[in-house]
Parts: structure tokens; sequence; C-alpha cells
């Protein structure tokens, strides 16, 4: 009987390799999911395989690469054939929400009027100041919690954020593999 191996093989990244699956090199049936946040506008990712164990330059991909917009949340690949190993590899950086400016906020938070955030949907994400108040520009913090309209950070910006100060939303992906 066939055993089903499950790899979360990114989560969270914008960039980067993900884990690799060791597999047995006999015929198997991948299913890879990619699933994108609601703050991702643009990326790709593409699946490789390998056949070599050290697994050093002789990774190909899988099909074509898993491109994206704001307007999807998931995307698959499917393989089947003979592998060693797979894995995921973010080949166009993952892309948040950019030109966004602000309507004010704190130095722990972000306001966006009207912006018609789903609640919770950001935590994790980070938001990145690329206009405005001096001190905030070029800073990154995390998101620990959001609301319609507000962005919570966890540690605090040096200055408050100001009405029409710009920012922008990271994105971020998770890949996850099921091989039979």
């Amino acid at each position: 009987m066939e055993h089903a191996t499950t790899v979360l093989m990114h989560t969270k990244a914008t960039t980067g390799n993900g884990t690799v699956a060791q597999l047995s090199g006999e015929n198997r049936v991948l299913a890879v999911y990619v699933t994108w946040s609601p703050g991702s506008t643009a990326g790709a990712v593409t699946v490789e395989t390998a056949n070599d164990t050290d697994f050093t330059g002789t990774w190909a991909p899988v099909g074509s690469a898993i491109t994206w917009g704001a307007a999807n949340t998931t995307g698959l690949v499917q393989y089947t054939g003979p592998t060693r190993a797979v894995r995921a590899r973010i080949t166009s950086t993952v892309v948040g929400t950019v030109g966004v400016v602000a309507t004010g906020g704190t130095t722990l938070t972000v306001v966006k009027a009207a912006a018609g955030w789903t609640i919770d949907q950001l935590i994790g994400q980070t938001v990145t100041m690329t206009g405005g108040t001096a001190g905030n520009i070029g800073l990154t913090r995390t998101i620990t919690d959001n609301s319609a309209t507000v962005l919570t950070v966890g540690v605090a910006f040096p200055f408050a954020v100001a009405n029409l100060d710009a920012f922008t939303i990271s994105g971020d992906v998770s890949v996850h593999l099921l091989a039979n």
C-alpha cells in the first residue's frame, strides 16, 4: 500500500527556495498547492524536481510557473513520474499591496479610511512605510492585528503615522506538497 507524504515547503515566504521533500525515486503522483495571502498582488512559484542525491545543479521545472494577480488565492501543480526530490522555488518575488496612502495613525497603528480589509487577514504580514514622515520611511513592522481600516503593529514606529504617509503591505506565499 502506498503512503501519502505531506510536506510544508514554504510558509509566509516572499523569496527563495522552499524545503526539499526527499522522495524514494519511484513513480510518484505529486500535487503541490500554492496559497498566497490576500495582500499579495503578484508573484510566481515554480515547482522543481531532482534525481541527483546531492540536489546540486540538477533541478528541473515541472510544468509552468504558477503566477498570480490580486484576484486569485490558490494554484495547483500536478506531476506524475519518478523523482528523488521536489521543491518549490519563488521565481518572481511575492509583491504586496503597493501605493497605499494612510489617512492617519499613531506610532502603533496605520489607518486607511475605507480600506475594506477583512478583519485579521493581514496578521503576520508586514507594513513598510515608503513616503511621508521622514523618520518612518523605509521602516518595516509586523502586523499583529487588523480591522477593516486599521493595521496594528507589534513594534512602534519612531513617529506617529500621518495623513498622506505612503505604505506597502507585504504579500506572502505558502506551498504544500502531497505525494503518493
